[in-house]
C-alpha cells in the first residue's frame, strides 16, 4: 500500500481537469434521446434533410415537406411554429415551448435572422406580407445545429 500512495503522490496530473469528458458517439446519442421537444422538431428536420411546405405562400399541413436544400430560403415565423406544435402534438413528449420562446431559442441557438416583408416591398421574392425567418442552407444550419446541441447528425443521403 506504501508504494501505491508514493506512486500517486509522484505522479504528475499538470493539465488534467476533471470536470473535462470525453465527448464519445454514445454521449451523443444519449443527448439526442433527451432532446427537448422544440431541439427534436429540428433534429428531425435536419435529419430528414426537410423544412417548411412545398410552397411558402399557401401553408398547407396535407403538402410534403420541402426538400432542405443549399440555398438560403424564407419561411414564414408562424408556418414553422406551427409546424413545431403539430409535430409536437405527435411526439407526445414534453409540453410544447411557446411562440416567442421558440423563436428566441432559433435565433440565439441558431442564428437564424429574421425578415419582415411589406406590402409592396421586394416584389422578385414573392412573398405573403409577414415575419419570415432566413434559414441558412442545409450545409450550414446542419453543422451550427451539431455545435450547438453537440449531437451527430447524420442525414438520410449519407
Amino acid at each position: 500500500l506504501r508504494y501505491l500512495l508514493t506512486f500517486f503522490l509522484r505522479l504528475r496530473l499538470n493539465g488534467f481537469n476533471v470536470r473535462e469528458y470525453i465527448e464519445t458517439d454514445a454521449l451523443k446519442a444519449q443527448r439526442v434521446a433527451t432532446l427537448k421537444p422544440h431541439e427534436l422538431y429540428l433534429f428531425g428536420c435536419i435529419n430528414n434533410r426537410v423544412i417548411g411546405r412545398q410552397d411558402a405562400s399557401d401553408f398547407d399541413y396535407n403538402k410534403e415537406p420541402a426538400p432542405w436544400g443549399d440555398d438560403e430560403r424564407y419561411i414564414l415565423k408562424m408556418d414553422l411554429y406551427d409546424d413545431y406544435l403539430a409535430f409536437a402534438a405527435r411526439a407526445k413528449r414534453g409540453a410544447p415551448i411557446a411562440d416567442n420562446a421558440f423563436g428566441r431559442w432559433i435565433k440565439n441557438t441558431l442564428g437564424w435572422k429574421s425578415y419582415r416583408h411589406l406590402a409592396g416591398s421586394s416584389a422578385e421574392k414573392k412573398l405573403k406580407v409577414g415575419i419570415y425567418w432566413i434559414v441558412p442552407g442545409y450545409e450550414s444550419a446542419k453543422a451550427k445545429f451539431a455545435a450547438a446541441m453537440k449531437v451527430n447528425v447524420d442525414d438520410d443521403e449519407d
